[in-house]
This record gives structure tokens, C-alpha cells and sequence, in this order.
């Protein structure tokens, strides 16, 4: 099912902003991020530090004290704004998580601009295709706390994070980010819910418990 973003059907509940499945606010799930490459992004073109300064997701003395950390994304219609290695996928750049554990998201978008854009698929009980330009984007992280300015050319003095919640037993599937007609939109600093280590502890916590059931009922039998 796919929903377009409308402004009138959003609320505001406690320190989140809500529409219609997903909770939308300003903050880091970091400092620990999970890594981009060619396994779980398509589209656009990946960056390690500060390769390409000019399109780096994190501004050189902005309003955001922080750094990026490791890889990034950028994605536009077109390698013409220096970008090295070029742009595939002309426009959009899409992030796939695998599994169903995956209920929260947070990303710094970087030098936000006007003709930016986004795409946040769910699965799950009410699953569902969210699409919202950079104003709507704005205006929902904005409800609570963000102060997201948007530029109508490139700025590289902002950055700023956005966090995702699914509701409903949802969980997220994709995210693309795209800025189809104007380089570029950029992407970082990607934090999940379950964290990836915290995600394997549990898995290695769920064997351990396995084993020790297994040799209970051994111990019974014998």
C-alpha cells in the first residue's frame, strides 16, 4: 500500500510526531552504525571519509558538532558534481535491511536540501510505502525538536539527524533516498533498532539457553 505524506493527517503524540505507522523525531540511535556497501545499498555511489569533501553528509564546521563515521552515500541524477566514483542508478540510492527485527532507523541527512526526497518501506501486519519530499521530511522531524532547515542550493554548513519508528508490529525493509532533478542528497551515520552486536548477543544468549534446556531433558531421561 502506498501513502503519500499529508500534513493534516499527522499528530502529535508525546515526543514523537506520528503519521500513520511510522514516529518520526531528531536523534542519533548511534555510536553504533551500521556499514554501507554494495550488499545492502543500490543506486548512488558509496564514500569512505572525507573523499569527496564537496558532497561529504557531514558539514566542515557546521551546526552539528559530530563526525561521519565510515562509509556514506550520495545519490543525484547525474556524475557531473565531481562525484567519484560516479552515480548508478541516475537519482536515488536505496538501503535494504534483511530480516524482520529491524523496528527503528536513524540517519544523518546531510547538507539537507529542497529537492531531495525520500521512500520508507515497512513489512509487517500494516505494512506500507511511505513517500515524502524534503519539506514533508521537514515538517514531521520539525514537530517535535529537529530545526531542519532546508536549502534550495547545496549548503554544507548543515546536517542533521532523523530517527524512524515503525508501529504496529511493522519493521523496516528499505529506506531510498533520492534527488532526482539536482546533485545530490547525502547520507550517513545509519543506526538500527535491534544494533546489529546487540542483535548477535541475543541470538548467542538464545543458543546458550538451547543447549542448557537440551541437557536438562537429557539429564531427566538418563
Amino acid at each position: 500500500m502506498l501513502k503519500h505524506f499529508a500534513v493534516g493527517a499527522v499528530m502529535v503524540a508525546a515526543s514523537v510526531y506520528a503519521h500513520a505507522g511510522l514516529l518520526y523525531s531528531s536523534a542519533d540511535l548511534g555510536p553504533s552504525y551500521i556499514t554501507l556497501s554494495s550488499s545492502n545499498v543500490s543506486g548512488g555511489a558509496l564514500f569512505l571519509g572525507p573523499a569527496n569533501p564537496n558532497e561529504q553528509a557531514i558539514p566542515d564546521g557546521g551546526t552539528l558538532a559530530t563526525t561521519t563515521s565510515g562509509t556514506w552515500l550520495a545519490a543525484g541524477p547525474s556524475s557531473s558534481n565531481n562525484t567519484n566514483p560516479p552515480f548508478t542508478s541516475p537519482g536515488s540510492a536505496k538501503l535494504t535491511f534483511s530480516g524482520t527485527d529491524v523496528t527503528g532507523v536513524s540517519f544523518l541527512w546531510g547538507s539537507p536540501d529542497s529537492y531531495n526526497s525520500f521512500e520508507f518501506v515497512t513489512g509487517g501486519p500494516t505494512g506500507t510505502t511511505y513517500s515524502l519530499d524534503a519539506t514533508q521530511l521537514q515538517t514531521a522531524v520539525n514537530a517535535v525538536n529537529g530545526g531542519i532547515v532546508l536549502d534550495s542550493l547545496p549548503n554544507q554548513n548543515r546536517a542533521y539527524y532523523v530517527q524512524l519508528k515503525a508501529t504496529d508490529g511493522d519493521y523496516f525493509t528499505s529506506l531510498t533516498f533520492s534527488s532526482p532533478g539536482t546533485n545530490a542528497v547525502e547520507i550517513s551515520n545509519v543506526a538500527v533498532v535491534p544494533e546489529p552486536e546487540a542483535y548477535m548477543l541475543a541470538l548467542a544468549a538464545l543458543g546458550v539457553l538451547g543447549v542448557a534446556a537440551k541437557r536438562r531433558r537429557s539429564a531427566k531421561r538418563a
